[in-house]
């Protein structure tokens, strides 16, 4: 059945993102924190973070990107553990997708933070570190709208929302993009 689910999943999709949008001229240009580490090479990434974020079809997807020099991985650790990660892509990749909310913008995500280090603000330093990153372009990042410890965090970063919307994917296609 799971099977199933994934194979009718490549051709319909139907979901709502809650999507922010980040603009540095308005809103600052972020933070640098020493305790996060900027991947560009996933050559450079230790071993043992390889195991834990590389997992799924997701993951096989963010490598290539990293290969192609389209994404960054920003690693929070504390003492060689992992605490939390995040990426920042290009935003050529979900012009299909978000493209009319913005054309230019980078996209944040996703991120994960371990449960031992939830609390912390750790979510919290690492968007201001992608934004420090972003060096002054846009940004969208999106979550589901069940999520709200990330819609929190996303606001508290100074993220505004821009609305939740329905996306139907058909034939990986998008034809509706319906404002809620």
């Amino acid at each position: 059945m799971a099977l199933f689910k994934k194979i009718v999943k490549l051709f319909w999709d139907d979901n709502q993102y809650v999507v922010y949008k980040y603009d540095e001229k308005q809103q600052g240009a972020g933070a640098f924190f020493d305790a996060i580490t900027v991947y560009q090479n996933l050559n450079e990434i230790p071993t043992e973070f390889k195991d834990i974020i590389f997992k799924g079809l997701l993951s096989f997807i963010l490598k290539n990107r990293l290969r192609k020099g389209g994404a960054k991985l920003m690693i929070y650790s504390d003492n060689r553990e992992l605490g939390a990660y995040g990426w920042l892509q290009s935003g050529a990749y979900f012009k299909r997708k978000f493209g009319f909310i913005s054309k230019e913008a980078s996209m944040f995500g996703p991120y994960w933070v371990h449960p031992n280090q939830r609390g912390k603000g750790i979510y919290g330093k690492l968007l201001n570190h992608s934004i420090f990153e972003n060096k002054g372009e846009e940004a969208i990042i999106y979550t589901h709208p069940t999520n709200i410890a990330s819609q929190k965090g996303i606001q508290k970063a100074g993220f505004t929302s821009v609305g939740v919307f329905r996306l139907i994917l058909v034939l990986r296609i998008f034809l509706i993009k319906q404002k809620m």
